[in-house]
């Protein structure tokens, strides 16, 4: 079967028209408090959102008007897990930690270790020396 892609003029990758993107929940979210509070007294943390899998399928026509695409070659079921910046349980900013991969377990590793990063960075700045 063939799909219907085009080829960038300005970077000559492939890319390939997705017909359908299933989003399905793999997991609930949860609030990750980091033990400090900023200088406005609010908790600092992570809110971490539902892990999603992901589940493309490629047009065999190209469609009229705009479509998602996705580069050839790329999966077309993957694991996303994000988390984005919080105070006092609420999202805050626009700091998101998105990450993607075929196997939910890497996903959900990569996700703990970058949030780690971040509690790190966030009880430096935030503890009084």
């Amino acid at each position: 079967m063939s799909f219907a892609s085009y080829t960038s003029k300005y970077t000559g990758l492939v890319y390939n028209y997705v017909a359908k993107h299933e989003r399905s929940p793999v997991d609930e979210g949860s609030d990750i408090d980091f033990g400090v509070v900023d200088a406005k007294g609010r908790k600092v943390g992570m809110r971490v959102w539902r892990t999603t899998l992901h589940t493309l399928t490629l047009a065999t026509e190209a469609p009229v008007g705009g479509s998602e695409i996705l580069e050839a070659g790329k999966p077309l079921v993957y694991f996303e897990a994000c988390a984005i910046g919080a105070r006092n349980g609420e999202s805050f900013g626009s700091a998101t930690i998105c990450v993607r991969g075929p196997a939910l377990g890497a996903v959900q590793i990569e996700l703990a270790e970058r949030i780690e990063r971040a509690r790190k960075a966030a009880v430096k700045k935030w503890t009084k020396a």
